[in-house]
């Protein structure tokens, strides 16, 4: 009992050292916030957005990577209609009281309009060309902006996506630089939903794209896309999670410092900052699940719903298909593609229809095996060994040298281009691997 004692008195004062205070409207970072929101929302609409709009504007890392649609035979300019946004949120960690000192960011989920795309923008990676141009009207009205430091406006990639962008923007205060992250979506209602079903064809071949009578082509030939619709998916449901776990926080009293221990055993652990792992959004609505499944969840206290989320990691096969977000009983148009890892999660469009949408969907097998064992080595310290939970669980910090038994070094070596292929004019480095 008194191990036990000492290891509560240990994480709350770790989460008194670590939580931040909710967000207050009057405080500086606050004020500029709804400074930059307004920014955002005031940008004068702009018509034929497109490559050179982006070059004229000095933001070509924004640029379109198709410049060129083909359509039925015809090469279509791709271009966007700007209109500023139609809502602008503040979200993540830093709107929920969940963030770790010293870190401060804030996420923006900025919403496209629906008059900006059309329902044929989900197939070839156009939405993706549209959502570059949308952010680069974006960067441009921000990069003239006082509330912004000179050049305080950079890209960044979405979990490493390289088709989803965001814009990361740093204040011109002078003692201290806080930033914020834009991160763009899509209201259910902007496309069919049904579109993005894990069976549908959403990326068609070269032939396709030509062909000026799609009657005569072979619907059969056409391969699924699970991957490209689930990434297109992910941007509609971002609206509807965030409000999602908005709510939790209000009605469960712990689930903020739960979040912040969860948070900490990841970074701890190794794991918050693989892109094919846990984030803290997706650690959140894992969090949530397990409230929802457990009815007296919520009434516990943050270092036994931490054990709650453990557990759930260690003994839950996330590979087997199936698991469904609270345990929500629905009838989905379709099952959803079974990834490496599953937890599915419904949403609805305009017309009332439910799709599932894998939360776990970037999780790779390797870090899901990775994840389970880790879980379950920790589940043994929380319930066999209380005194030393702080040290093993929170305080002590896990090297990506000590994660593994063995690693492998594979050096990359530069080699020359090849004389007997004749290109002489091919600037391209090639690597290749030298096993040692």
């Amino acid at each position: 009992l008194m191990k036990t004692n000492l290891t509560q008195l240990k994480v709350d004062e770790m989460l008194e050292e670590l939580q931040t205070d909710l967000p207050s409207r009057t405080s500086t970072v606050g004020k500029w916030v709804d400074g930059i929101i307004n920014v955002l929302k005031g940008v004068k609409a702009t018509k034929g957005v497109g490559s050179v709009w982006t070059t004229k504007h000095k933001v070509r890392g924004l640029a379109p990577v198709n410049k060129m649609v083909p359509r039925r035979g015809l090469a279509m300019k791709l271009d966007l209609d700007f209109v500023a946004p139609s809502q602008v949120e503040i979200c993540g960690s830093y709107a929920l009281g969940t963030q770790t000192k010293p870190f401060l960011s804030v996420d923006l989920l900025v919403t496209i309009p629906d008059d900006c795309l059309e329902q044929d923008d989900v197939r070839n990676h156009i939405y993706f060309d549209k959502r570059r141009l949308f952010l680069a009207v974006l960067a441009d009205a921000l990069g003239n902006s006082d509330l912004v430091r000179e050049d305080g406006v950079s890209v960044m990639l979405f979990k490493g996506d390289v088709r989803k962008p965001m814009l990361v923007v740093q204040s011109a205060h002078k003692r201290r630089t806080h930033t914020i992250r834009i991160i763009p979506c899509v209201s259910p209602q902007a496309f069919k939903l049904k579109h993005l079903l894990s069976s549908r064809n959403n990326v068609r071949p070269l032939e396709w794209l030509e062909a000026d009578d799609s009657a005569k082509l072979d619907k059969d030939s056409l391969v699924p896309t699970p991957c490209y619709n689930t990434c297109l998916l992910e941007e509609v449901v971002a609206p509807q999670q965030a409000a999602l776990i908005k709510s939790a926080t209000a009605t469960v009293p712990a689930y903020r410092k739960a979040a912040v221990l969860l948070k900490v055993w990841l970074h701890q652990k190794g794991f918050r900052g693989a892109q094919d792992s846990l984030d803290a959004h997706t650690s959140g609505l894992l969090l949530l699940h397990v409230l929802e499944t457990r009815g007296n969840a919520s009434q516990m206290s943050p270092l036994a719903i931490f054990q709650l989320v453990v557990k759930f990691l260690a003994n839950t096969d996330l590979s087997a298909p199936g698991l469904i977000f609270g345990n929500m009983k629905a009838e989905p148009l379709e099952t959803p593609a079974v990834g490496a890892a599953n937890l599915v999660y419904p949403v609805r469009d305009a017309s009332g229809s439910l799709l599932f949408f894998n939360l776990l969907w970037r999780m790779s097998a390797s870090a899901l095996c990775e994840l389970t064992a880790c879980a379950a080595k920790t589940l043994q310290v929380l319930q066999k060994e209380p005194g030393s939970v702080y040290e093993c669980v929170f305080s002590t910090k896990v090297s990506f040298w000590t994660r593994y038994d063995l690693v492998y070094s594979f050096p990359a070596v530069p080699v020359a281009p090849d004389e007997e292929s004749g290109d002489e004019n091919d600037d391209a480095v090639r690597e290749e691997a030298r096993v040692r």
